[in-house]
């Protein structure tokens, strides 16, 4: 037997003496989960005539049966007759049984967070403990609790939750005493006004109730189309610790600084020798890269054209040694390279315009029909093999103790790519961003291309972008052996700092003011009264950081985790004033900050000097050029650090132009053949073979170009002797053919004259029968 008894607000409700029905009869909102009242047993003992007890077994009989509550959230319109209305009125029930049934209410309001089956679990128990005695009872609980194994979890005002359960939103239920239906409609026929639940007896409190209820009921209201018996424990999943703003104190005291003395293995150890330039460059630019370059780039041409350009790993080695070329004689257009007014042998010897232009617009680097589509949400999917492989190349160079991070722009101005940035203050300030991080000479070590926001969106974190980009190329270097990172304000922030230090590495960079939460340092103002290399500091007691603003011509704010203000050193300023130096105080960490931050502007401008811009649609093809040039710039300043190890002096040393000349010619040269260029008709003299060998075959000729005659332009013969070839290609022995020439000296003993020449090295040597020249230098 199922009723359903309809509850209304408590000040307009109507109810009947005999028959208990609450009617709704406005347009309100009501609780939506539906409710079961534990229903008691109670023996009622009264003396009543036999009409009076037949009414009250009927009545006790319906009360036996569990009674459902069920508050939907729906519009009740009912129209009644003014007939009903007006019984209604007759019937209506005075405000003390109204405020009884508003406390009735609101315990259902409070009750509501019960689901269905916990309610019927209790409505159960209350009549199965009827009439039973005390242990009966607790057999009965035992045999319950056996059948309904989560039971426990049902019994929350029984007993206490040893663990907390997950917020729901609303506020939890008072403890108060239980009452059944029984009682509730008992009290109410006997006019009891003293009955109360915990709740006001005002008409505000009652409205504030149902305020806060339906509040609750709007943020957890429950789809209609779900089963009331059906619910899902959700797990709520556990949130990432947040650091709050606040837990930096910032105090006034000297600073005392840790133990930072570097752990890491030397960047000289094991046995230094000094390689070539070639094999440098190897280290960065392996021949596996050049190899899966060249397949894909046959692969390329074939779907683009149907027709492969059918090149090979030393073919794409000439074109990067021409880049090279074309880098250190720098042209307005590529085809002026080969063109008869301006033509440069060093380049157009090599190769064939058609054939150099032909390779740069077939040049690819992953094949683009067996690419997964999950890989193509990467913007530089396109070159991200090439990437990653130069990448895992840097990061196996042995890293120096300083470091710096900040961002590196490739230049670009074009209108097809969707990763270009604007850096306002930049030399170039349209381009590609490279997030790098470079050692103190300059060396790149990691590095990682911005490609901008997914979708619109960007990930949230507590160190924002700047600090996660510093963390993730931190994230390479060994933990626990001090090593030391410095940037610019851009990424500076205290989280950073302490998350640094907890993996072992050491931290110092400029920072801006509102990056410091509760850090009362001295104003610029009140440092510009003090005068220049005047400074104020402060250090963190929880971290040990450092925090020190110092005024020269501005004021300069800095953050360090391993140095501080003190020792103060003494150094000179101009003085517009007086014209003349002056001495000005600097604190310890901003002389430390300037030593080791020159990495940043070091290897910027080694990547402006001697770069070639070969103009493109293709946009990632300018990222590819300019891996390229760091690859060259690694090399070099690894090929230094070795001289340095072995105590060479720096004039001797190749310089950076010097050692690109030498990989250049390495690369282009290095077991290959010297070939004759076509260009043009043949010539009807035909001319001597032995003449354009020496003077045009070879690139490793300086000479200028030679008149019809072969004779020099000004008539004389040209007496400045020609350079060596780099080691590679004189011990490659591969085409060193010895050839007739005029007769001149030997260019390895310097003292025999022979008119034998070298057609590959393009040196006189002596072959004789007392001494062989020719064999000792190539080997």
């Amino acid at each position: 037997m199922k009723e359903e008894l309809i509850i209304r607000e408590p000040s307009s409700m109507f109810i009947m003496r005999e028959q208990i029905d609450v009617i709704h009869a406005g347009e309100q909102q009501m609780l939506q989960t539906p409710v079961k009242i534990e229903v008691k047993q109670e023996e009622i003992k009264e003396e009543n005539t036999t009409e009076e007890q037949q009414n009250d077994d009927d009545e006790q009989q319906m009360l036996q049966t569990p009674v459902k509550i069920e508050v939907k959230q729906e519009e009740i319109k009912e129209e009644n007759t003014a007939e009903e209305q007006q019984s209604y009125k007759d019937d209506f029930i005075p405000s003390e049984i109204d405020r009884d049934y508003g406390s009735l209410l609101s315990t259902l309001k409070r009750r509501r967070q019960l689901t269905a089956d916990e309610l019927r679990f209790r409505v159960e128990e209350d009549m199965a403990h009827e009439g039973m005695s005390t242990q009966e009872e607790d057999l009965l609980d035992q045999e319950l609790l056996q059948e309904d194994p989560d039971h426990e979890e049902m019994e929350d005002e029984m007993e206490p939750d040893p663990q907390p359960r997950p917020s729901t939103g609303m506020p939890p239920a008072r403890k108060g005493p239980v009452y059944s239906v029984q009682d509730v409609l008992a009290i109410i026929q006997n006019g009891e006004s003293d009955f109360e639940l915990d709740s006001d007896d005002s008409d505000a409190s009652d409205r504030e109730t149902d305020e806060d209820a339906g509040e609750v009921d709007r943020e957890n209201q429950q789809p209609t189309d779900c089963p009331d018996d059906h619910y899902e424990d959700i797990e709520l999943q556990p949130k990432k610790p947040t650091m709050p703003r606040d837990r930096y104190r910032w105090l006034k005291r000297d600073f005392v600084s840790p133990n930072t003395d570097f752990s890491g293995p030397d960047v000289t150890s094991g046995d230094v020798s000094i390689h070539t330039p070639l094999e440098y460059f190897q280290r960065f630019v392996s021949e596996d890269m050049l190899q899966a370059l060249t397949q894909n780039t046959n692969e390329y041409s074939f779907q683009k054209t149907g027709r492969s350009v059918n090149t090979n790993k030393k073919e794409i080695e000439k074109v990067i040694g021409i880049y090279l070329k074309m880098g250190l004689v720098q042209m307005s257009g590529v085809s002026m390279y080969w063109e008869t007014a301006l033509r440069y042998n060093q380049v157009s010897d090599v190769m064939s315009r058609n054939r150099f232009q032909e390779l740069l617009r077939s040049l690819h680097f992953v094949n683009n029909l067996t690419v997964p589509e999950t890989e193509k949400t990467d913007k530089l999917w396109k070159l991200r093999p090439w990437l990653d492989s130069f990448r895992e190349k840097c990061l196996q160079v042995v890293p120096e103790e300083h470091n710096s991070v900040d961002e590196m722009m490739i230049p670009f101005k074009g209108k097809f790519s969707g990763i270009k940035q604007y850096l306002r203050g930049k030399p170039h300030p349209w381009g590609f961003k490279l997030w790098v991080r470079r050692g103190i000479s300059g060396m790149v070590c990691d590095f990682e291309v911005y490609q901008g926001s997914v979708n619109g969106h960007r990930a949230k974190s507590e160190l924002g972008l700047s600090g996660d980009v510093v963390m993730k190329l931190a994230s390479t270097l060994p933990e626990g052996q001090n090593y030391k990172i410095f940037a610019d304000n851009y990424f500076t922030c205290i989280p950073l700092v302490v998350q640094l230090l907890r993996r072992g590495i050491h931290y110092m960079g400029t920072a801006r003011q509102v990056c410091l939460l509760n850090c009362n340092l001295a104003d610029e103002k009140s440092l510009k009264k003090s005068g220049r290399g005047s400074f104020d500091f402060r250090v963190e007691g929880n971290h040990n950081i450092c925090a020190v603003k110092w005024f020269d011509n501005r004021a300069v704010t800095l953050v360090s985790s391993f140095a501080g203000p003190e020792p103060v050193q003494k150094i000179k300023r101009w003085d517009k004033a007086t014209k003349t130096y002056i001495e000005v105080e600097r604190p310890y960490i901003v002389g430390t900050y300037n030593k080791f931050m020159g990495g940043l502007d070091l290897l910027d401008s080694f990547a402006a000097k001697y770069k070639y811009c070969i103009k493109s649609k293709r946009w990632y093809l300018y990222i590819f050029w300019h891996t390229i040039i760091l690859a060259v710039i690694n090399a070099w300043l690894l090929y230094k650090r070795d001289c340095k190890a072995l105590k060479i002096l720096p004039k001797e040393m190749l310089n950076r132009r010097q050692f690109q000349a030498e990989l250049a010619d390495s690369l282009i040269l290095v077991n290959t053949t010297p070939i004759k260029p076509k260009r043009g008709r043949p010539s009807s003299d035909g001319g001597s073979p032995v003449t354009e060998t020496v003077t045009s075959r070879s690139p490793l000729n300086a000479h200028k170009r030679p008149s019809s005659d072969g004779s020099e332009p000004n008539g004389t013969p040209a007496k400045r002797p020609s350079a060596h070839p780099p080691v590679d290609v004189r011990r490659d022995m591969v085409a060193h053919l010895p050839v007739k020439t005029t007769r001149g000296r030997c260019r390895l003993c310097k003292t025999g004259y022979t008119n034998t020449l070298c057609r590959k090295c393009n040196v006189r040597l002596c072959f004789s029968e007392d001494k062989n020249c020719l064999w000792d230098y190539h080997t």
